[in-house]
């Protein structure tokens, strides 16, 4: 679903890739892409991920993932949450196709904003990231344990992205003794980690 609202400046896209499980269940990329091709290509890829992480999870969902392109250096400062209530109507007229969450660019507030005009919401009340953090820990301390045959003291680690689930992440692999690196396109937010 190509999504564009004149007045709040909204320009995203859905993409539903597959409900045999029930709803499209995938996150809001609020991020700038160099094309709108780009952006749809990237929510298409992503939603097909989300088709395999919900089946492998068992959960009860289909997967989907939207992108709402954020302008790098845009002109006119933008309202953010006009832009937010109008992704909202995009998502309402879905009719529960697609149940959005947060992602790269998205906080829990702002699925509580578009969870006042759109009756199927993910994350509009508690962060996911930590949870998810815990379980790619969790999947490598196993990794490591199953296959090197030792805990995570002294391992090196390379956490790829530093916002709310990298940075998680990092803490509690440097918690454990790992020699943890981090990278992110955004310089400052890794070297804050």
């Amino acid at each position: 679903v190509l999504c564009y609202d004149r007045a709040s400046g909204l320009l995203a896209v859905v993409a539903i890739d597959d409900t045999t499980l029930g709803p499209g269940l995938g996150g809001i990329r609020w991020m700038p892409y160099p094309t709108y091709g780009g952006a749809i290509e990237e929510a298409c890829r992503l939603s097909q991920v989300m088709t395999l992480k919900n089946a492998l999870a068992d959960i009860p969902y289909g997967g989907a993932k939207s992108v709402i392109l954020r302008e790098a250096g845009a002109d006119q400062p933008v309202s953010r949450e006009a832009q937010l209530l109008a992704f909202g109507t995009y998502v309402s007229r879905l009719g529960g196709a697609y149940v959005p969450g947060v992602d790269m660019g998205t906080s829990v507030a702002d699925l509580a904003v578009i969870a006042t005009v759109a009756r199927w919401v993910s994350c509009n009340h508690n962060d996911p990231s930590p949870a998810t953090a815990l379980g790619v820990f969790h999947s490598l301390e196993a990794a490591v344990r199953r296959t090197l045959r030792r805990d995570l003291s002294g391992v090196r680690v390379t956490v790829q992205g530093t916002g709310h689930v990298g940075s998680a992440l990092a803490g509690l692999l440097a918690d454990r003794g790992a020699l943890v690196h981090v990278a992110d396109v955004d310089r400052r937010r890794a070297a804050a980690v």
